[in-house]
């Protein structure tokens, strides 16, 4: 994985970005900040902002680094009562910068192509901490501190919201998709969510109980430029309140809110601040959402703060469509397709596929790999009584009977969808599994399972078969047409779609049909496009050609 390097510009064509260190501890995360004529590492802070932003232009193969704040030049000292060389700014700087990819981490060493001759080797831009009066001063060292995480810097390109006026994602319109509500985070507060308890919203993990997943789910209703939050569980709206106790402001429920929430773009690529419109009394600056800690009872409530914290992880959120793990009964008007994925451990990667076409003893369903676009692989669910359901696959029109031959194993066998059969009963188990089970003509209750001829079939446990032959997840198809190109390279997809597919499955970017691709994210920081991604949109590239692809 490489970072980006930033776009060269002008001063009649600025293009700005923040310097950000990656960092550890108290230092990660920490920018480049203009005091003074002394610049230090701060956590993004938006009364700082223009003391924040630079931009590069081009000298042969360096670079000059302009602050927005005062139009002055990135420059490095020797300071003698420190004995440290430091970043200051000049009007006439003694040195031009490299920027060199790293090897070791994913991101960049800024160098001085030019340093002091009293510290001649101390080039390498580096993080400070606090001891010796450094106070997070941007200060330089030798080779030997080249990879270090404090000397590992990503370049981010600043996205003004008010560039902006609508980057909330469109789907958050919508008034019958619920949402969690999570933010980043970090150590114990990170991918916490919304979650009501009582009439309070405490950030908590996602829960794993279908039963209690309605109190972390959230409704956007639209007013004017901003938003009512609905809770599905009480259906009560999102509020705040000020705690006398703990002299906060705090998120609670009720039936008539005293505020709606405007929900702005971070310039922090693909998060969102959400602030409230109307602020308490006594209370006004403190209005944006932070995921509390524990300390001093807070027991991890959604509190308030005020715009200084605007940019910190804990302030941070993304709204991540809830899909239930069990999968939409198919209409006339509606029809839904899945993928039947087993998650037997050993399994990985393989669903139910039809097979009737090729001529097999007894076997006219099977196992094989998921492969994008083949429709024999592909099954909406269709209701018969109301409790059980067929499930039709998309190619044949075959249902899945419950009826089976038997040949060391039962072997399910095939019928047309208009058979008048048992159908079956999908029951979730928890981690994003389903058991699938259902009674023959003669009232004999059989199981799906997920088997090999290289091994005897699997024991039914009816307390835990996660992960086992009897659980299956419901991978929704999302066709590839509903995907937007953006390279000039191609004008359709169906110039690309007969060879590559590319979707989004549990907030990972899958592609297939080419061996090597890139995915980068709207900043053009390359991604791990196998990691859960936060909501926004994303660049992949392949084959010198490139397509957008939105995770919503």
């Amino acid at each position: 994985m490489s970072a980006q390097l930033p776009e060269i510009s002008t001063s009649a064509s600025p293009k700005w970005y923040y310097i950000q260190v990656t960092g550890s501890d108290d230092r990660q995360g920490r920018v480049f900040t203009a005091e003074d004529d002394v610049v230090s590492g701060r956590n993004l802070d938006s009364l700082l902002l223009d003391q924040q932003l630079w931009r590069f232009e081009l000298s042969g193969n360096n670079y000059t680094i302009i602050n927005k704040g005062n139009d002055k030049k990135l420059d490095i000292v020797y300071d003698p009562v420190r004995n440290i060389n430091h970043a200051v700014l000049s009007d006439s700087p003694s040195t031009l910068w490299k920027l060199e990819v790293m090897t070791t981490n994913a991101g960049y060493n800024i160098t001085a192509t030019t340093p002091p001759s009293e510290k001649s080797t101390a080039m390498y831009a580096h993080q400070s901490n606090a001891p010796s009066n450094r106070n997070y001063v941007i200060m330089f060292e030798t080779t030997t501190w080249k990879n270090a995480l404090n000397s590992t810097f990503n370049f981010i390109e600043f996205s003004n919201p008010d560039d902006n006026p609508d980057p909330q994602p469109r789907e958050n319109k919508k008034d019958s998709l619920w949402y969690y509500i999570q933010v980043k985070g970090q150590t114990d507060r990170a991918n916490l969510v919304y979650t009501q308890e009582g009439d309070l919203v405490f950030g908590r993990a996602v829960m794993d109980d279908l039963n209690e997943v309605d109190r972390q789910l959230w409704r956007f209703q639209q007013t004017g430029e901003s938003y009512v939050l609905f809770n599905k569980a009480t259906g009560k709206k999102l509020d705040m309140i000020y705690d006398t106790t703990l002299k906060i402001n705090v998120a609670v429920l009720r039936d008539t809110a005293s505020t709606n929430w405007v929900i702005s773009q971070s310039p922090t690529a693909n998060y969102f601040n959400i602030k409230a419109e109307t602020a308490l009394e006594g209370r006004t600056s403190y209005i944006y959402s932070h995921q509390a800690n524990n300390y001093g009872g807070r027991n991890y409530a959604v509190m308030f703060e005020i715009a200084a914290y605007r940019y910190d992880n804990n302030s941070l959120y993304s709204f991540i469509p809830y899909e239930s793990p069990l999968p939409v009964v198919s209409t006339s008007d509606n029809e839904v397709w899945y993928t039947i994925e087993t998650k037997k451990t050993g399994f990985e990667s393989k669903c139910i596929t039809d097979v009737t076409d090729q001529s097999w003893m007894n076997i006219r369903f099977a196992l094989n790999d998921i492969t994008a676009g083949d429709y024999t692989q592909q099954w909406k669910i269709v209701d018969i009584n109301g409790t059980d359901v067929q499930f039709v696959n998309r190619a044949t029109g075959n249902i899945m009977q419950t009826e089976a031959v038997y040949n060391r194993y039962y072997y399910t066998q095939p019928a047309p969808y208009s058979t008048d059969a048992k159908g079956w009963t999908i029951s979730y188990i928890g981690q994003g599994q389903c058991e699938i089970s259902g009674y023959t003509q003669e009232g004999v209750e059989v199981h799906m399972n997920a088997a090999s001829d290289q091994q005897d079939a699997d024991t039914y446990l009816p307390e835990n078969n996660q992960y086992s032959g009897f659980a299956w997840a419901f991978n929704k198809v999302v066709e590839t047409d509903a995907l937007q190109v953006v390279s000039s390279d191609f004008t359709s997809l169906d110039e690309i779609s007969i060879s590559v597919r590319i979707w989004v499955e549990n907030r990972t970017i899958r592609v297939e049909g080419v061996e090597e691709f890139t995915v980068r994210n709207i900043s053009g920081v390359e991604v791990n496009p196998a990691m859960e991604l936060p909501v926004g949109v994303y660049l992949v590239s392949f084959n010198g050609k490139t397509t957008k692809i939105l995770i919503k």
